[in-house]
């Protein structure tokens, strides 16, 4: 009789333990399937203190590390979006200034300040000046003879686009 008891009182704690364990288990998988189909702000049960409960714990924790990680690429897409956006209206803006100052009826030249060497010019200049394009882009005004005559008039011109950045019509 003592032995049918134990084997009940075995059977019965068995039971018992498999099935909170089974529907532990079981409330994992649900979880898991829910934070699978993209909710990361499910959180699981982690009040069990057994293994259950820490894989529960360690993928609430892996929850949140993803939706760090989520939100930093959702950004980073965001950041990639406006940058191509701002390199698209550059490549316009690029256009537009090379065609308004190619195609301009006025003489226009782009040159660096230190040393005054040509670093574009328009076809205007061109035939003003009788040069071709290659004998003027790398070169100076100084080099060319253009201000043989009148270095005064260089140097002029020279501290006028220091101070205004621009010239037009001198």
């Amino acid at each position: 009789a003592i032995l049918g008891l134990f084997g009940t009182y075995f059977v019965t704690n068995y039971i018992i333990t498999y099935r909170r364990t089974l529907k532990s288990i079981s409330e994992l998988q649900e979880g898991i399937g829910v934070i699978g189909s993209g909710n990361l702000d499910y959180p699981l049960k982690a009040n069990r203190k057994d293994e259950v409960g820490e894989i529960s714990r360690s993928v609430n924790q892996m929850t949140a590390n993803l939706k760090i990680v989520t939100a930093s690429k959702v950004e980073l897409e965001k950041e990639i979006e406006e940058r191509k956006k701002t390199q698209e209206a550059l490549k316009q803006s690029e256009e537009r200034f090379y065609k308004a100052f190619h195609a301009n009826p006025t003489a226009m030249t782009i040159a660096s300040i230190p040393d005054g060497k040509w670093i574009d010019v328009n076809e205007s200049f061109l035939r003003l000046t009788g040069y071709s394009r290659e004998e003027v882009i790398g070169h100076s005004s100084t080099e060319l003879k253009m201000f043989e005559g009148d270095l005064n008039r260089r140097r002029e011109i020279i501290n006028a686009l220091q101070m205004q950045r621009s010239l037009s019509n001198y």
